[in-house]
């Protein structure tokens, strides 16, 4: 394993965690479209954390599994900005 996939690996460690982090403490919020953001904040950690084990696992495949997980995340925040537009 070269330098850069154990970066990679080590950054989607650090950036899963953080999501769920900032998740965990957004639940425990009253307002309900802060609650449905850390839904989709902890979603986004756990699917964090597996892309980084499967870069790890499947090195040659790092460039296809980054490429959706981009898709992944331009959805998630088409989801949040809709979500957050308010309503006339």
């Amino acid at each position: 394993m070269n330098g850069k996939i154990i970066l990679l690996v080590v950054m989607c460690a650090v950036a899963g965690i953080s999501f769920l982090a900032a998740g965990f403490y957004m639940l425990f919020q009253k307002d309900k479209m802060i609650k449905n953001s850390g839904y989709i904040s902890n979603i986004l950690g756990a699917i964090t954390l597996v892309i980084g084990m499967l870069i790890g696992l499947f090195p040659q495949m790092a460039a296809l599994l980054a490429l959706f997980y981009m898709f992944v995340l331009i959805f998630a925040f088409v989801v949040l900005y809709f979500m957050f537009i308010k309503k006339k």
